[in-house]
Formats: C-alpha cells, sequence, structure tokens
C-alpha cells in the first residue's frame, strides 16, 4: 500500500502546483480518492482527504458537529458516517458528500476547481441553507428526498 499512498500524493502534489494535470495523473487521481471513499464506508466512518488549500477550514467544519478520531497524512478520519455520495457537475464539482455526526450534519465538497469547501448545520435544512454554492445544495436536497431523508423545500 506503499506504492498507492506515494502515487496519491504525487497527484495530489500534481493538482497544487500545476492547473493543468495529465488525464492519467487525473485518472489515477480519482481512482484513489474513490477506492479511499469506498474503504472508509467499509468502515462505516467518516473520511475526507484533506488538501493544503481547504484544510483547516475543513478541519474546523468537522469540529462543529463530530470528534476526529485520527489523521493519517491528508486524511482525517471522523465520527459519523456518509448518508448522501453526490457527483461531480459543470467541471467544477468533483463530488459531495453530507455526513450524519454526533452533533449534526456535515457536507463536504472536493471541487475541480476552487478550494475544497465544508458546511455544517444542526438540521439537513440547516445544512443545506449554509451551502456557498447553492446548485450543490440543490443536488444534495434531490438527493436527500430520494433516500426518504428529507421531504419538500430546503
Amino acid at each position: 500500500m506503499v506504492g498507492v499512498q506515494t502515487l496519491r500524493c504525487a497527484c495530489r502534489a500534481s493538482k497544487s502546483r500545476n492547473k493543468f494535470r495529465t488525464p492519467v495523473l487525473i485518472l489515477y487521481e480519482e481512482q484513489f480518492l474513490r477506492m479511499d471513499k469506498i474503504e472508509a464506508a467499509k468502515h462505516g466512518k467518516g473520511l475526507i482527504i484533506l488538501e493544503d488549500d481547504s484544510a483547516d477550514q475543513v478541519k474546523q467544519a468537522i469540529e462543529k458537529v463530530s470528534k476526529i478520531v485520527s489523521m493519517d497524512n491528508n486524511e482525517v478520519s471522523f465520527e459519523g458516517h456518509r448518508i448522501v455520495e453526490g457527483h461531480g457537475f459543470a467541471l467544477q464539482v468533483n463530488c459531495f458528500d453530507i455526513y450524519e455526526c454526533p452533533d449534526g450534519y456535515l457536507l463536504h465538497t472536493y471541487m475541480d476547481t476552487g478550494s475544497n469547501w465544508a458546511v455544517t448545520g444542526k438540521t439537513l435544512s440547516q445544512l443545506l441553507n449554509a451551502a456557498p454554492d447553492q446548485r450543490v445544495a440543490r443536488r444534495a436536497h434531490g438527493l436527500l428526498i430520494q433516500k426518504n431523508l428529507l421531504v419538500g423545500h430546503h
């Protein structure tokens, strides 16, 4: 697994140094992101891969609704479980996740362009209203309705 970690770090470093990544690095980065998320889902825990430019903001958001369990390089594990996984769109949003945590909900978004971000809310409605990108909130709202976790308008 050391080779995987090294390659992931190389891909992440490539993203921060150069906005124009090669298709091979993008493919590797997306594959490892999926593998990490699948592994976290198997264990039923919250897991977010931090980027340098947004790490502090994301960790602060996590701490508002949960307890950080461990930090391993750029991966933060916390109490909570993912209830929604949304796909990217508009060549700006890579994907987003909503976690149910001990003290509320966490919405984390991996961005293709710009910094990743996270917001929290005591309720799902508060969470969606706090999102700085309402396109993400609308998509998340639809997924929450599909899963019978939310009804009506947010």
